[in-house]
């Protein structure tokens, strides 16, 4: 997991985060959406209308539910991949307390919110 924001990934190796557990119910809810959109194409080909609504209002579901999970968990990995980089830079600036957290857009931003200058990138 890269972002702009950081220079270092969280998962640094490629397939890592498929081994991370906690993406294992987007990935089951995932493929349940597909097998109810096939059950759902089935229904529908054989000509029935109710389990055909049905399957469908339940495959949009699964889909959204597994993307909605794999968002989620985007998220909590850029958290901790932006806490894991205030943390570096503190042990690397020396800081006890008041770490700084580098924005895309070339200013420093701390805990508190407010500007600080620009320290030089090693």
């Amino acid at each position: 997991m890269s972002s702009a924001t950081f220079d270092a990934p969280f998962h640094t190796k490629p397939g890592e985060s498929l081994a991370d557990t906690f993406n294992i119910p987007g990935m089951v809810l995932f493929v349940l959406g597909v097998v109810g959109l096939a059950s759902t194409l089935t229904a529908a080909a054989y000509g029935f209308a109710g389990w055909t609504k049905l399957g469908a209002l339940t495959t949009a579901l699964l889909f959204l539910t597994s993307i909605s999970l794999f968002l989620l968990e985007h998220e909590r990995l850029r958290r901790l991949a932006a806490r894991c980089a205030i943390t570096e830079s503190a042990k690397l600036n020396g800081d006890s307390g008041d770490a700084v957290l580098s924005m895309s857009d070339n200013r420093e931003v701390g805990f508190d919110d407010q500007p600080h200058h620009a320290l030089p990138h090693e």
